[in-house]
């Protein structure tokens, strides 16, 4: 009888109205071009829906898709045939580019309803080396670089060195 008491009490103490979900950004810093996986750190057995929205707001014009278990699932409008669904509610971004950046939502609901958000910031790739640390860059690669060079960093990234 405690322990029936005990597990009655966790369940109404538990705030439903507030559960949310902790989303993993993979890989944490992406560029252009990469596949991007939003994954839901919460277990999904216990919910019968989900659906990721391009936003903040849960609304139909920010729907990427939604996902009814076992079987339905409808994408949105903001669906751009990049986006694929896990089995474990995450969101697959592939070939990302810097429009898809901004803030994700997804729901959950099943017993409770969950939510929760990620901000997501594509770099293009090449801003990610300032322009002003030439120095670094040259012992990056091992190559002299005048204090003041006449280009920027970003200028060399396509060269090529042989060995």
């Amino acid at each position: 009888m405690l322990l029936m008491n005990s597990c009655i009490q966790l369940i109404e103490g538990h705030d439903v109205a507030n559960t949310d979900i902790p989303i993993t950004l993979t890989p944490l810093k992406p560029t252009k071009g990469q596949n991007i996986f939003l994954t839901p750190r919460l277990d999904s057995e216990n919910f019968t829906r989900c659906s990721w929205y391009r936003g903040m707001a849960a609304n139909s014009e920010e729907l990427i898709f939604t996902y009814d278990r076992p079987v339905f699932y409808m994408v949105g409008d903001a669906y751009t045939g990049r986006e694929t669904l896990g089995a474990d509610c995450s969101l697959h971004i592939k070939y990302c580019v810097t429009d898809n950046s901004g803030t994700y939502t997804i729901t959950m609901e099943g017993s409770v309803i969950a939510t929760g958000q990620v901000n997501l910031d594509i770099s293009d790739g090449l801003d990610s080396v300032d322009p002003d640390q030439t120095e670094d860059m040259a012992l990056k690669l091992d190559v002299p670089l005048p204090k003041t060079a006449p280009w920027k960093t970003k200028d060399i990234v396509g060269l090529v060195f042989g060995i």
